[in-house]
């Protein structure tokens, strides 16, 4: 018999892992490190404590350094609404060491915790002692187990009433690191765009300034050759340079390369390669296309050592009073001399600039006898003549012709 029962229709009974943390992301740490929002912890001043090949590591140094002690806490782990929890972990040393388990709120008897009455969090406490100089002890693969007493109707281990809708991907502007269920809302930044940085869900995109330098760059078989970079022409200075270097020697590279810049002045951009024979055809099929904000200003392969483009910005429309003839991306800047007044007869919502050329409606007055003079009692204003007026009022007898 069970000690737990549940309804197949309301409850799930499934294991689930409550907390992990295997260390496997965090690299390389130093003295003190604490990696997955662990806290560490030591008095002793010959003993370090590191990330090494992947575990949090305890290490006595030489000399005198015997009877170290540290400590290693993690962050809150919730633990409602879960019953058979238990604890596992991979641990190694070199002799002449313990680590011991510990959690709050409860009791941990070898790998089951049974946790206080009312508990709704514990904190899992590593104590690692060393007693001779030269040793190490390791800790990796922190596990937290526990059976979900409660409605899991998606089976993703997290309650029913305790999931929370919203973006779920990280990558995206409106993250939220406490949602559990994605809703689909998820929201990226493009271009010059980017994050307002809070990650509760609240986060939105917001708009950068400047225009996008895209590379689209497939190299030939000798990716390590190959490199670019764009200099603004009126500082004199580099402001894009990148290699394929690190892609290795005999190896393609087939990638997306994006930069933001102002939209304003001049920059040249150069792609290299340094042995003098492009990315096409001899050593592989390479290609490459440069855009300037969804402008192509080039594309190609067979350049030799380097292949230079301009970047010039400004009005690129003829028809402007500021047209540029040196300009190949347009930045929005091109000015155009009419009408300003949206009241005037020939406004021009295109114009940026008053040439005083505004026209404005007329007063026109009814000549109901077409004799040629109006009726000083009969108007209407508009831009062009009605049918039946003029523009005078000098009709006396404006219904009798035959008396003027």
């Amino acid at each position: 018999m069970f000690a737990l029962s549940c309804s197949i229709t309301t409850e799930s009974c499934a294991q689930t892992t409550v907390f992990e943390a295997n260390f496997n992301s965090d690299g390389s740490g130093s003295s003190g490190a604490s990696p997955d929002a662990w806290s560490a912890s030591t008095a002793s001043s010959c003993a370090a404590m590191s990330i090494t090949t992947s575990a949090w590591r305890f290490t006595t140094g030489s000399g005198g350094c015997n009877n170290e002690t540290a400590v290693w806490t993690s962050s809150s782990i919730a633990i409602s609404s879960l019953t058979g929890i238990s604890l596992s972990y991979n641990t190694t040393t070199n002799g002449y060491s313990s680590i011991t388990a510990s959690m709050s709120n409860g009791s941990l008897n070898g790998s089951v915790f049974t946790p206080n009455a009312g508990a709704t969090t514990t904190q899992i406490t590593f104590t690692v002692a060393i007693i001779k100089k030269e040793r190490y002890r390791t800790l990796d693969d922190v596990v937290l187990t526990g059976t979900l007493s409660c409605t899991d109707s998606d089976g993703d281990g997290v309650c029913d009433d305790d999931e929370v809708d919203g973006c779920t991907n990280s990558g995206a502007c409106n993250y939220n690191t406490a949602a559990t269920d994605d809703d689909g809302t998820c929201t990226y930044a493009t271009g010059c765009d980017y994050c307002s940085g809070a990650t509760d869900g609240t986060g939105t995109v917001v708009s950068g300034s400047g225009v996008t330098f895209t590379l689209n760059i497939t190299s030939d078989n000798y990716a390590i050759e190959t490199s670019w970079q764009v200099v603004d022409d009126d500082g004199g200075e580099s402001t894009w340079s990148t290699s394929l270097s690190a892609e290795g020697q005999g190896n393609t590279s087939t990638g997306n390369y994006t930069q933001c810049f102002p939209a304003t002045g001049s920059y040249t951009f150069t792609i290299f390669d340094s042995q003098s024979d492009g990315i096409c055809c001899t050593y592989g099929p390479g290609s490459y296309t440069f855009t300037v904000d969804g402008t192509q200003l080039g594309t190609g392969g067979e350049f030799g050592a380097s292949e230079i483009i301009s970047i010039d910005f400004g009005c690129t429309d003829s028809g402007a009073s500021n047209y540029d003839s040196n300009a190949n991306v347009d930045n929005g800047t091109c000015a155009y001399a009419g009408c300003t007044d949206a009241s005037a007869c020939n406004y021009d919502a295109s114009a940026t600039s008053d040439d005083g050329s505004c026209t404005y409606a007329t007063t026109w007055y009814e000549d109901a006898d077409n004799d040629g003079e109006g009726d000083p009692s009969s108007s209407t204003s508009d831009c062009d003549q009605p049918t039946g007026y003029v523009d005078n009022n000098t009709d006396e007898c404006p219904s009798d012709g035959a008396l003027q």
